[in-house]
C-alpha cells in the first residue's frame, strides 16, 4: 500500500527563482547585459551578419531596452530606492550600450536610430535617479 500511494505523489517543482526571486533590478540589468553581448557579438561579427538578422537585433534590443526602463520604473514605486553601486553600474552598462551602437556604420538605419534614442533615454532617466538619490 505505500509502494502504491508514492507513486502518485505530486511532483516536487524545484526552482531556484524559488528561494532567490529574481529583483526587478536583475531583470533589468539582465535585459541590458543581453542586449551589450548582442552588439559586441555583432560588432565582431562584421560583414557576416545578414541584414535581416541585424533588423531582428535591433528590434530585440530597443524592447530589452524599453523592458529594463519598465522593471526600474516599476522597482522605485515598489520599493522606492536603488542602491547608488546599483545604479552606477547599469549606467556604464547603458554607457557602453551607446558606445557600441555609435561605432556601427550603418547610421542611417532607423531601427539604429530607434535603438540609440531608446537607450539614450534609458541613460537619463537613470541619471535622473542618481541625482535625486544624492
Amino acid at each position: 500500500m505505500l509502494i502504491g500511494m508514492s507513486l502518485h505523489a505530486k511532483p516536487l517543482l524545484l526552482s531556484f527563482d524559488s528561494p532567490f526571486p529574481s529583483t526587478w533590478f536583475k531583470k533589468a540589468i539582465d535585459s541590458c547585459m543581453q542586449v551589450w553581448h548582442d552588439m559586441r557579438l555583432c560588432q565582431k561579427r562584421g560583414q557576416q551578419v545578414e541584414p535581416e538578422d541585424y533588423h531582428l537585433l535591433l528590434e530585440s534590443a530597443v524592447g530589452r531596452l524599453v523592458y529594463a526602463h519598465f522593471c526600474l520604473e516599476h522597482m522605485i514605486k515598489s520599493m522606492g530606492e536603488i542602491p547608488s553601486d546599483d545604479l552606477a553600474y547599469l549606467v556604464q552598462v547603458v554607457t557602453r550600450i551607446q558606445q557600441l551602437s555609435n561605432q556601427e556604420k550603418k547610421i542611417t538605419n532607423e531601427r539604429l536610430l530607434c535603438m540609440q534614442k531608446v537607450s539614450k533615454q534609458l541613460q537619463l532617466f537613470l541619471t535622473r535617479i542618481m541625482r535625486a538619490y544624492n
